[in-house]
């Protein structure tokens, strides 16, 4: 099956890419009051696409690591993907928060979208942080779980091979300036 999928055509790029030049961004308010930025795209299955720890549901079309995920993503599905607080379109100035934060969040704009079972998608350290607390809280309705990049122990339990607890804090202090 590989090999077939190596010696396929690649087709080119318009066929590959559905039209999404200006994507429809909506907001909702999470329990707290904080306001979140989210967009649904594309057709077929629901999929879910945790938030990212730096994300712009506008600039992600254009960029080189996203962009094209996306793109094919949106190809196959039905999309919904926010930016968490603090990040893209979301308010700012609110803490950063936690996996139970996140997945609250996370509750507000599915419920906003109308999603009621999906495939969750989760990607990268903070979105497969979410994503595990979600599917914990909310299990019925999490028809598949997909976790890319994520580890099961966070920095302050991972014991001596971890960095110091001062390089996340570091980059939290980076993060709020």
């Amino acid at each position: 099956r590989l090999r077939a999928l190596r010696e396929a055509p690649f087709p080119p790029q318009s066929a590959r890419r559905p039209n999404l030049a200006d994507p429809q961004v909506r907001f909702v308010k999470a329990a707290d009051g904080v306001r979140l930025a989210y967009a649904v795209h594309g057709e077929g299955p629901a999929l879910v696409r945790t938030g990212r720890w730096a994300s712009h549901l506008e600039l992600e079309w254009s960029c080189v690591t996203e962009g094209p995920l996306l793109h094919e993503l949106c190809r196959r599905f039905t999309l919904l993907r926010h930016d968490m607080r603090g990040q893209g379109l979301s308010d700012r100035g609110m803490p950063p928060g936690e996996s139970d934060v996140w997945a609250r969040d996370l509750l507000a704009v599915i419920d906003a979208a109308g999603f009621e079972r999906f495939a969750l998608l989760a990607l990268g350290l903070v979105g497969v942080a979410t994503a595990v607390q979600f599917a914990r809280l909310i299990p019925e309705r999490v028809e598949r779980l997909i976790v890319v990049s994520g580890f099961a122990r966070g920095v302050a339990v991972r014991g001596e091979r971890s960095p110091p607890r001062e390089h996340g804090e570091a980059w939290l202090r980076l993060m709020a300036d």
